[in-house]
């Protein structure tokens, strides 16, 4: 229950929504901890006119710690990998559902080779989106050959990635495709969503 995530936690627990995000996207995220630092124990000033030399304490340093010339704020390592608490990369995306729906999609359909969406020379892939937190999905040619099969399982991310390669991994020929999504939770053999999208080169 992701209510209750935070049970065992000890001290202060704060949450950022980040609504500035592309759908599909990966974002990477770093939190760190940081002090104010301590203001300098004193300042002095020339006084030109006069010829002397004034000090004036700062009443922001009343103790007279870090004398005499303070120190600058502290702040926590960023992290470099998912290794490190304070470091996640996840992807935007829609929550998973706890039951299979019929709004699932296949973005972006039609896939074009020359768009600029997920695509480099080593990345090429299309994104089913609106799963059911356990589900497969299985992709067939129009005319009813078994492309490959994908597993989804996953209690929050409702997004699923496939590199557009077949089970034989190969490239996958541009044209029309079905794909089969099945709730594993579901006991009903009929509870499938059965949608279709094309690839173009």
């Amino acid at each position: 229950n992701n209510n209750n995530q935070w049970d065992n936690h000890i001290g202060i627990v704060n949450q950022f929504t980040d609504y500035d995000v592309i759908d599909g996207i990966e974002y990477t995220y770093a939190v760190t901890s940081y002090d104010m630092g301590i203001a300098p124990d004193y300042i002095i000033n020339y006084n030109p006119g006069l010829g002397t030399i004034d000090t004036t304490y700062q009443s922001a340093n009343p103790l007279h710690f870090a004398t005499p010339s303070g120190y600058q704020s502290i702040e926590g390592g960023k992290g470099t990998s998912n290794n490190d608490k304070n470091f996640i990369t996840i992807a935007s995306g829609p929550i998973a559902s706890e039951t299979l729906r019929n709004d699932i999609k296949v973005i972006p359909n039609p896939y074009i080779a020359s768009s600029s969406f997920n695509e480099t020379e080593y990345l090429k892939q299309i994104r089913f989106t609106n799963l059911p937190q356990q589900c497969s999905i299985t992709i067939y040619t129009i005319s009813g050959e078994k492309v490959v099969k994908l597993n989804h399982s996953d209690v929050e991310n409702g997004s699923m990635f496939w590199n557009l390669r077949t089970i034989h991994n190969q490239e996958v020929a541009p044209g029309l495709y079905i794909y089969v999504v099945e709730d594993t939770n579901s006991n009903n053999e009929e509870d499938k969503f059965i949608g279709k999208f094309a690839i173009v080169r």
